[in-house]
Protein backbone atom coordinates (compact mmCIF):
# COMPACT_ATOMS: atom_id res chain seq x y z
CA UNK A 1 0.00 0.00 0.00
CA UNK A 2 1.22 4.19 -0.90
CA UNK A 3 1.68 4.63 2.97
CA UNK A 4 3.75 1.53 3.62
CA UNK A 5 6.21 3.02 0.86
CA UNK A 6 6.16 6.42 2.68
CA UNK A 7 6.41 5.49 5.89
CA UNK A 8 9.26 2.85 5.39
CA UNK A 9 10.99 5.49 3.24
CA UNK A 10 10.86 8.22 6.24
CA UNK A 11 12.10 5.51 8.62
CA UNK A 12 15.84 4.94 6.47
CA UNK A 13 15.69 9.06 6.28
CA UNK A 14 14.87 9.16 10.35
CA UNK A 15 17.26 6.58 11.74
CA UNK A 16 16.33 6.74 14.86
CA UNK A 17 18.12 9.30 16.42
CA UNK A 18 15.46 10.28 18.95
CA UNK A 19 14.40 8.33 22.10
CA UNK A 20 12.39 9.79 23.91
CA UNK A 21 10.86 9.70 27.52
CA UNK A 22 8.12 7.42 25.72
CA UNK A 23 8.18 7.76 22.02
CA UNK A 24 7.56 11.68 22.32
CA UNK A 25 10.72 13.89 21.83
CA UNK A 26 11.08 16.70 23.98
CA UNK A 27 12.85 18.76 21.58
CA UNK A 28 10.80 18.77 18.67
CA UNK A 29 9.68 21.46 16.06
CA UNK A 30 10.15 24.48 15.00
CA UNK A 31 13.51 26.53 15.24
CA UNK A 32 11.26 29.26 16.44
CA UNK A 33 9.79 27.41 19.52
CA UNK A 34 12.75 25.28 20.00
CA UNK A 35 14.79 27.98 20.61
CA UNK A 36 12.40 29.36 23.74
CA UNK A 37 12.28 25.64 25.11
CA UNK A 38 9.74 23.92 22.68
CA UNK A 39 7.18 26.22 24.86
CA UNK A 40 4.33 26.98 22.11
CA UNK A 41 1.01 26.27 23.46
CA UNK A 42 0.13 30.05 24.11
CA UNK A 43 2.24 31.71 21.56
CA UNK A 44 2.12 29.54 18.01
CA UNK A 45 0.85 31.08 15.19
CA UNK A 46 1.80 29.74 12.25
CA UNK A 47 0.99 26.20 10.59
CA UNK A 48 3.33 24.27 13.47
CA UNK A 49 -0.40 25.05 15.27
CA UNK A 50 -1.40 21.57 14.02
CA UNK A 51 1.45 20.24 15.80
CA UNK A 52 1.46 22.35 19.02
CA UNK A 53 -2.13 23.63 19.08
CA UNK A 54 -4.56 23.59 16.67
CA UNK A 55 -6.03 27.39 17.91
CA UNK A 56 -3.20 29.26 16.36
CA UNK A 57 -4.00 28.84 13.13
CA UNK A 58 -6.61 31.39 13.76
CA UNK A 59 -3.87 34.04 13.78
CA UNK A 60 -2.89 33.13 9.51
CA UNK A 61 -4.20 36.48 7.87
CA UNK A 62 -4.40 35.33 4.88
CA UNK A 63 -2.00 32.26 3.77
CA UNK A 64 0.87 31.16 5.60
CA UNK A 65 3.50 28.12 4.71
CA UNK A 66 6.20 26.92 6.54
CA UNK A 67 8.90 24.22 6.25
CA UNK A 68 10.85 23.10 9.40
CA UNK A 69 14.58 21.55 9.18
CA UNK A 70 15.57 19.80 12.39
CA UNK A 71 19.04 17.77 12.71
CA UNK A 72 19.18 15.36 16.07
CA UNK A 73 22.35 13.29 16.40
CA UNK A 74 23.32 11.75 19.80
CA UNK A 75 23.86 7.84 21.07
CA UNK A 76 22.52 5.64 24.28
CA UNK A 77 24.02 3.99 26.79
CA UNK A 78 22.30 1.15 27.86
CA UNK A 79 22.09 -2.73 28.38
CA UNK A 80 20.41 -4.82 25.67
CA UNK A 81 22.04 -8.20 26.70
CA UNK A 82 22.64 -9.76 30.42
CA UNK A 83 25.95 -10.76 29.48
CA UNK A 84 29.45 -8.16 30.08
CA UNK A 85 29.87 -7.66 27.08
CA UNK A 86 26.25 -6.11 26.51
CA UNK A 87 26.35 -4.49 29.39
CA UNK A 88 26.11 -0.50 30.38
CA UNK A 89 27.66 -0.11 27.02
CA UNK A 90 27.28 3.14 24.12
CA UNK A 91 25.30 2.84 20.83
CA UNK A 92 26.34 3.22 17.64
CA UNK A 93 26.32 7.44 17.31
CA UNK A 94 23.35 8.36 15.03
CA UNK A 95 22.40 11.33 13.29
CA UNK A 96 19.50 12.31 10.91
CA UNK A 97 17.02 14.96 9.63
CA UNK A 98 13.33 15.49 11.08
CA UNK A 99 10.93 17.80 9.26
CA UNK A 100 7.89 19.45 9.23
CA UNK A 101 5.82 21.30 6.34
CA UNK A 102 2.77 23.07 6.44
CA UNK A 103 0.48 25.77 5.21
CA UNK A 104 -2.77 27.42 6.57
CA UNK A 105 -5.02 30.32 5.27
CA UNK A 106 -8.36 32.32 5.66
CA UNK A 107 -11.62 30.79 4.10
CA UNK A 108 -13.93 33.49 5.95
CA UNK A 109 -13.36 36.62 8.22
CA UNK A 110 -13.52 34.16 11.33
CA UNK A 111 -12.12 30.56 9.92
CA UNK A 112 -9.06 29.12 9.29
CA UNK A 113 -7.69 25.65 7.81
CA UNK A 114 -4.54 24.11 7.63
CA UNK A 115 -2.50 20.99 6.98
CA UNK A 116 0.25 19.94 8.09
CA UNK A 117 3.08 16.58 7.77
CA UNK A 118 5.59 15.80 10.01
CA UNK A 119 7.33 12.74 12.36
CA UNK A 120 5.65 13.28 15.69
CA UNK A 121 7.78 10.47 17.91
CA UNK A 122 10.28 7.75 17.53
CA UNK A 123 12.76 5.74 19.44
CA UNK A 124 15.71 3.36 19.00
CA UNK A 125 19.58 2.72 18.84
CA UNK A 126 21.86 0.35 17.35
CA UNK A 127 24.29 -1.48 19.04
CA UNK A 128 27.26 -3.86 18.20
CA UNK A 129 29.15 -6.33 20.92
CA UNK A 130 30.31 -9.51 21.16
CA UNK A 131 28.25 -12.37 22.62
CA UNK A 132 30.47 -15.89 23.18
CA UNK A 133 32.73 -14.95 20.35
CA UNK A 134 30.88 -13.52 18.12
CA UNK A 135 30.30 -9.82 17.23
CA UNK A 136 26.34 -9.00 17.23
CA UNK A 137 24.47 -6.08 15.64
CA UNK A 138 21.36 -4.87 18.04
CA UNK A 139 18.98 -2.68 16.56
CA UNK A 140 15.56 -1.22 16.71
CA UNK A 141 13.79 1.70 14.31
CA UNK A 142 10.71 2.83 15.41
CA UNK A 143 8.83 6.18 14.16
CA UNK A 144 5.59 7.37 14.17
CA UNK A 145 4.67 10.25 11.21
CA UNK A 146 1.03 12.10 11.61
CA UNK A 147 -0.67 14.31 8.72
CA UNK A 148 -2.64 16.79 10.15
CA UNK A 149 -5.82 19.04 9.07
CA UNK A 150 -7.73 21.26 10.87
CA UNK A 151 -9.26 24.55 11.47
CA UNK A 152 -9.17 27.01 13.68
CA UNK A 153 -12.30 29.57 14.35
CA UNK A 154 -12.08 33.33 15.83
CA UNK A 155 -14.75 33.92 18.73
CA UNK A 156 -15.57 36.97 20.48
CA UNK A 157 -13.60 37.82 23.61
CA UNK A 158 -9.98 37.06 21.57
CA UNK A 159 -10.52 33.33 22.24
CA UNK A 160 -9.26 31.06 19.25
CA UNK A 161 -10.45 27.57 19.07
CA UNK A 162 -8.85 24.78 17.05
CA UNK A 163 -9.39 21.01 16.15
CA UNK A 164 -6.62 18.60 13.74
CA UNK A 165 -7.38 15.97 12.16
CA UNK A 166 -4.41 12.94 12.55
CA UNK A 167 -3.85 10.29 10.52
CA UNK A 168 -0.72 8.44 12.14
CA UNK A 169 1.49 5.77 10.17
CA UNK A 170 3.97 3.63 12.28
CA UNK A 171 7.12 1.66 11.49
CA UNK A 172 9.13 -0.25 13.77
CA UNK A 173 11.96 -2.58 12.24
CA UNK A 174 13.87 -4.90 14.99
CA UNK A 175 17.28 -6.95 14.48
CA UNK A 176 19.42 -9.11 16.62
CA UNK A 177 22.06 -10.87 14.93
CA UNK A 178 25.31 -12.63 15.67
CA UNK A 179 27.42 -12.22 12.26
CA UNK A 180 27.60 -15.31 9.76
CA UNK A 181 24.21 -16.62 11.77
CA UNK A 182 20.54 -16.53 10.88
CA UNK A 183 18.59 -13.24 13.62
CA UNK A 184 17.66 -14.38 16.51
CA UNK A 185 15.28 -11.62 16.03
CA UNK A 186 14.46 -10.02 12.54
CA UNK A 187 10.68 -8.49 11.86
CA UNK A 188 9.26 -5.28 10.47
CA UNK A 189 5.74 -4.00 11.43
CA UNK A 190 4.25 -1.28 9.38
CA UNK A 191 0.42 0.01 10.88
CA UNK A 192 -1.93 3.29 10.51
CA UNK A 193 -4.76 4.58 12.79
CA UNK A 194 -7.21 7.27 11.23
CA UNK A 195 -8.79 8.15 14.61
CA UNK A 196 -6.94 10.81 16.50
CA UNK A 197 -7.36 13.60 16.86
CA UNK A 198 -6.12 17.36 18.78
CA UNK A 199 -7.90 20.31 19.83
CA UNK A 200 -6.83 23.57 20.97
CA UNK A 201 -7.76 26.71 22.70
CA UNK A 202 -5.90 30.53 22.63
CA UNK A 203 -7.07 33.55 24.46
CA UNK A 204 -5.40 36.61 24.61
CA UNK A 205 -6.31 37.92 28.01
CA UNK A 206 -4.72 41.00 28.15
CA UNK A 207 -3.68 43.40 25.20
CA UNK A 208 -0.35 45.13 25.13
CA UNK A 209 -2.31 48.13 24.26
CA UNK A 210 -4.87 48.24 26.84
CA UNK A 211 -2.65 46.83 29.80
CA UNK A 212 1.24 46.59 31.45
CA UNK A 213 1.53 43.72 29.55
CA UNK A 214 0.18 41.43 26.81
CA UNK A 215 -1.18 37.98 28.12
CA UNK A 216 -1.69 34.89 25.98
CA UNK A 217 -3.00 31.63 27.37
CA UNK A 218 -3.39 28.54 25.72
CA UNK A 219 -4.67 25.11 26.18
CA UNK A 220 -3.82 21.76 23.81
CA UNK A 221 -4.73 18.30 24.03
CA UNK A 222 -3.60 15.51 21.91
CA UNK A 223 -5.91 12.15 22.45
CA UNK A 224 -4.69 8.81 22.56
CA UNK A 225 -3.83 6.86 19.60
CA UNK A 226 -3.61 2.90 19.19
CA UNK A 227 -1.79 1.62 15.88
CA UNK A 228 -2.15 -1.57 14.98
CA UNK A 229 1.07 -3.05 13.15
CA UNK A 230 1.82 -6.02 10.68
CA UNK A 231 4.21 -7.96 8.83
CA UNK A 232 3.67 -11.03 6.40
CA UNK A 233 6.66 -12.78 8.59
CA UNK A 234 9.55 -12.55 10.74
CA UNK A 235 11.04 -14.30 13.09
CA UNK A 236 11.09 -13.05 17.24
CA UNK A 237 13.44 -14.50 20.31
CA UNK A 238 14.85 -17.53 17.99
CA UNK A 239 11.01 -18.45 17.16
CA UNK A 240 9.43 -18.23 12.99
CA UNK A 241 6.00 -16.37 12.59
CA UNK A 242 3.82 -15.48 9.86
CA UNK A 243 1.18 -12.97 9.68
CA UNK A 244 2.64 -11.14 12.85
CA UNK A 245 0.62 -8.58 14.41
CA UNK A 246 0.88 -6.36 17.18
CA UNK A 247 -0.16 -2.48 18.25
CA UNK A 248 1.60 0.42 19.57
CA UNK A 249 0.16 2.85 21.98
CA UNK A 250 1.02 6.92 21.28
CA UNK A 251 -0.75 8.36 24.78
CA UNK A 252 -2.73 11.25 25.38
CA UNK A 253 -0.98 14.37 26.14
CA UNK A 254 -2.44 17.70 27.97
CA UNK A 255 -0.26 21.25 27.71
CA UNK A 256 -1.19 24.26 29.68
CA UNK A 257 0.74 27.71 28.50
CA UNK A 258 1.23 31.11 28.73
CA UNK A 259 3.31 33.67 27.48
CA UNK A 260 4.14 36.84 28.57
CA UNK A 261 5.11 40.16 26.72
CA UNK A 262 6.70 43.50 27.49
CA UNK A 263 8.60 46.53 25.27
CA UNK A 264 9.41 43.18 23.23
CA UNK A 265 10.76 41.03 25.85
CA UNK A 266 9.01 37.30 25.69
CA UNK A 267 8.39 34.83 28.94
CA UNK A 268 7.17 31.44 27.60
CA UNK A 269 6.05 28.68 29.77
CA UNK A 270 4.41 25.25 29.01
CA UNK A 271 3.89 22.69 31.66
CA UNK A 272 2.12 19.50 29.64
CA UNK A 273 0.98 16.45 31.01
CA UNK A 274 2.14 12.59 29.81
CA UNK A 275 -0.74 10.10 30.20
CA UNK A 276 2.03 7.81 29.56
CA UNK A 277 0.09 5.07 31.54
CA UNK A 278 -2.03 4.40 28.89
CA UNK A 279 1.03 2.01 27.59
CA UNK A 280 1.49 -0.87 29.76
CA UNK A 281 1.86 -3.63 27.33
CA UNK A 282 1.21 -4.90 24.21
CA UNK A 283 1.68 -8.61 22.66
CA UNK A 284 3.88 -9.25 19.18
CA UNK A 285 1.79 -12.64 18.11
CA UNK A 286 1.35 -14.71 14.79
CA UNK A 287 1.42 -18.16 13.40
CA UNK A 288 5.05 -19.96 14.49
CA UNK A 289 6.42 -22.09 12.30
CA UNK A 290 8.59 -24.78 12.41
CA UNK A 291 10.22 -27.13 9.84
CA UNK A 292 7.81 -24.54 7.08
CA UNK A 293 5.08 -26.11 9.15
CA UNK A 294 2.25 -24.49 11.42
CA UNK A 295 2.48 -24.93 14.66
CA UNK A 296 -0.33 -22.55 16.01
CA UNK A 297 -0.34 -19.09 17.06
CA UNK A 298 1.94 -17.62 19.66
CA UNK A 299 2.25 -14.52 22.02
CA UNK A 300 5.31 -12.60 23.17
CA UNK A 301 4.42 -9.92 25.04
CA UNK A 302 5.86 -6.65 25.38
CA UNK A 303 5.58 -5.07 28.71
CA UNK A 304 6.33 -1.18 29.09
CA UNK A 305 4.71 -0.14 32.56
CA UNK A 306 4.94 3.45 31.95
CA UNK A 307 4.09 5.88 34.16
CA UNK A 308 2.46 9.61 33.83
CA UNK A 309 4.89 12.23 33.38
CA UNK A 310 5.58 16.31 33.06
CA UNK A 311 7.45 17.72 31.02
CA UNK A 312 8.13 21.51 32.12
CA UNK A 313 9.20 24.36 29.31
CA UNK A 314 10.66 27.98 30.25
CA UNK A 315 11.68 30.19 27.41
CA UNK A 316 12.91 33.91 27.28
CA UNK A 317 13.21 36.03 24.12
CA UNK A 318 14.77 39.34 23.79
CA UNK A 319 14.48 42.02 20.68
CA UNK A 320 18.24 42.72 19.46
CA UNK A 321 18.76 45.36 17.38
CA UNK A 322 20.75 44.62 13.89
CA UNK A 323 21.11 47.48 11.38
CA UNK A 324 17.42 47.80 10.17
CA UNK A 325 16.61 44.20 10.99
CA UNK A 326 14.54 43.17 13.92
CA UNK A 327 16.46 40.34 15.69
CA UNK A 328 15.03 38.00 18.26
CA UNK A 329 17.62 36.25 20.84
CA UNK A 330 15.72 33.42 22.67
CA UNK A 331 17.16 30.91 25.56
CA UNK A 332 15.19 28.04 27.20
CA UNK A 333 14.67 25.09 29.10
CA UNK A 334 13.36 21.80 29.26
CA UNK A 335 12.74 19.44 31.79
CA UNK A 336 11.04 16.21 30.76
CA UNK A 337 10.03 13.61 33.91
CA UNK A 338 10.41 9.97 34.22
CA UNK A 339 8.55 7.79 32.10
CA UNK A 340 9.92 4.52 31.02
CA UNK A 341 10.45 1.53 33.84
CA UNK A 342 13.26 0.49 35.66
CA UNK A 343 11.84 -2.97 36.66
CA UNK A 344 11.45 -3.54 32.64
CA UNK A 345 13.34 -1.17 31.12
CA UNK A 346 14.82 -0.94 27.00
CA UNK A 347 18.12 0.04 25.98
CA UNK A 348 16.52 1.73 22.93
CA UNK A 349 14.79 4.78 24.46
CA UNK A 350 15.13 7.08 27.36
CA UNK A 351 16.75 5.84 30.26
CA UNK A 352 14.22 5.15 33.26
CA UNK A 353 14.77 8.82 34.56
CA UNK A 354 14.17 12.59 33.96
CA UNK A 355 16.25 14.36 31.12
CA UNK A 356 16.83 17.89 31.14
CA UNK A 357 17.54 20.04 27.60
CA UNK A 358 19.13 23.02 27.12
CA UNK A 359 18.34 25.68 23.82
CA UNK A 360 19.24 28.51 22.04
CA UNK A 361 18.20 30.22 19.18
CA UNK A 362 17.71 33.60 17.31
CA UNK A 363 14.97 34.79 14.71
CA UNK A 364 14.95 37.22 11.52
CA UNK A 365 11.77 39.13 10.68
CA UNK A 366 12.48 39.96 6.80
CA UNK A 367 9.06 41.74 5.51
CA UNK A 368 6.11 38.60 5.15
CA UNK A 369 9.22 36.36 6.42
CA UNK A 370 9.91 34.44 9.97
CA UNK A 371 13.70 32.67 9.83
CA UNK A 372 14.08 31.58 12.67
CA UNK A 373 17.67 28.85 13.74
CA UNK A 374 18.09 26.91 17.11
CA UNK A 375 20.47 24.67 19.17
CA UNK A 376 19.43 22.25 21.56
CA UNK A 377 20.93 20.04 23.83
CA UNK A 378 19.43 16.84 25.75
CA UNK A 379 21.03 14.83 28.56
CA UNK A 380 20.27 12.29 31.36
CA UNK A 381 20.76 9.03 33.18
CA UNK A 382 19.91 6.18 35.13
CA UNK A 383 21.29 3.04 36.81
CA UNK A 384 18.74 0.04 36.59
CA UNK A 385 19.76 -2.91 39.48
CA UNK A 386 19.53 -6.40 39.97
CA UNK A 387 16.87 -5.81 42.81
CA UNK A 388 14.93 -3.31 40.22
CA UNK A 389 14.21 -6.53 37.83
CA UNK A 390 13.36 -8.79 41.06
CA UNK A 391 10.12 -6.80 41.20
CA UNK A 392 8.82 -7.91 38.19
CA UNK A 393 5.53 -9.71 38.17
CA UNK A 394 5.24 -10.80 34.42
CA UNK A 395 7.91 -12.40 31.79
CA UNK A 396 9.61 -10.05 29.59
CA UNK A 397 11.44 -11.08 26.76
CA UNK A 398 11.75 -8.10 24.65
CA UNK A 399 13.36 -6.13 28.20
CA UNK A 400 16.78 -5.18 28.53
CA UNK A 401 19.07 -5.67 31.69
CA UNK A 402 20.60 -4.10 34.55
CA UNK A 403 23.31 -1.62 33.88
CA UNK A 404 23.74 2.13 33.20
CA UNK A 405 21.44 4.12 31.49
CA UNK A 406 22.12 7.59 29.88
CA UNK A 407 21.06 9.39 26.79
CA UNK A 408 23.10 12.32 24.91
CA UNK A 409 21.44 14.08 22.13
CA UNK A 410 22.00 17.29 20.00
CA UNK A 411 19.47 19.42 17.94
CA UNK A 412 20.07 21.93 15.27
CA UNK A 413 17.06 23.51 13.71
CA UNK A 414 16.41 26.01 10.99
CA UNK A 415 12.39 27.15 9.71
CA UNK A 416 10.71 29.78 7.41
CA UNK A 417 7.73 30.85 7.30
CA UNK A 418 6.60 32.75 4.42
CA UNK A 419 3.18 35.13 5.09
CA UNK A 420 1.12 36.27 2.16
CA UNK A 421 0.34 39.87 2.51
Amino acid sequence: MPYRYLSMTCVFLLASPAMAGGYDTPMLYTAEHMGAGGAAAAWVNDPSALFHNPAGLAHTDRFASLIDISYLSGRITGSPGNAPEATSIQSEPTAAPFFMIGAAGAVTEKIRLGLAFYPIASAGGSYQYTLVGNPVVDSTKLVFLEASPGLAIRLPGRVNIGLGYRFTLMTLTRLTQPEGQLPTTNFELTGSEASGFRAGLQWTALEASKGPIELQLGLSYRHRVIVPVAAANGTAVTMNFRDIESTFTLPSRLIAGLSAQKSGYRLHVDVEHGFNSQNQSSELKGMQILDNQDQGVLGVKNIFDWQDAQTWRLGLQAPLALRDQKLLARVGYAYDGTTSSKVYPTAFGTPPGPTQVLTAGFGLRPKNMKIDLAFAHRFGSATVRQSDLEKRTEVCLFCSHPGEYEITMNGLYASVVYEVP
